[in-house]
């Protein structure tokens, strides 16, 4: 009889065991995800807010030393974006005051933003890139690549 409980015993810990880690993994990817929900809908909201905003109104205060700047540290930090980056030319404010970028309505250095208990880093790129009007391209490319002359679709990306 003490055997037999003792098996049972055993049997029960091992399940309640195995019970307990699946429920601390389910947790913690329930958390993961919360977080990247979060962190989307963070990014959809400051895209939303550009779009509500006219190209010049963007491009304002956005200094040529400043977005250089932006750009060459994204190369570190940023390697999902590389390949946008590389197809496009910074979109810079001509009139704008060396190192204005970091106070410009869209800011070259990274803004916080805390949700809840998570704090993400916002940074904004933009960047013009072309498409041209004639051919099958529907590919948005640095003005360089596209011959002179030709007649082009001009877009701010961000």
């Amino acid at each position: 009889m003490l055997l037999e409980s003792i098996i049972a015993i055993s049997l029960i810990t091992v399940i309640m065991s195995a019970r307990g880690v699946f429920f601390m993994n389910t947790v913690a990817s329930a958390g993961h995800q919360r977080t990247r929900a979060t962190g989307i809908q963070v990014a959809d909201s400051i895209v939303e807010n550009l779009r509500s905003h006219d190209s010049s109104s963007l491009v304002s205060g956005r200094d040529a030393s400043s977005v250089t700047t932006q750009f060459a540290s994204s190369q570190a930090t940023a390697a999902p974006i590389q390949a946008a980056l590389t197809s496009m030319d910074q979109a810079v404010d001509a009139n704008a005051s060396t190192g204005a970028g970091s106070s410009a309505f869209v800011p070259t250095t990274g803004k916080p933003q805390t949700q809840g208990t998570v704090t993400y880093t916002v940074n904004q790129y933009l960047g013009w890139c072309y498409i041209p009007t004639s051919g099958s391209s529907t590919n948005c490319v640095k003005s360089s690549q596209i011959a002179n002359g030709a007649s082009k679709i001009t877009y701010l990306r961000a």
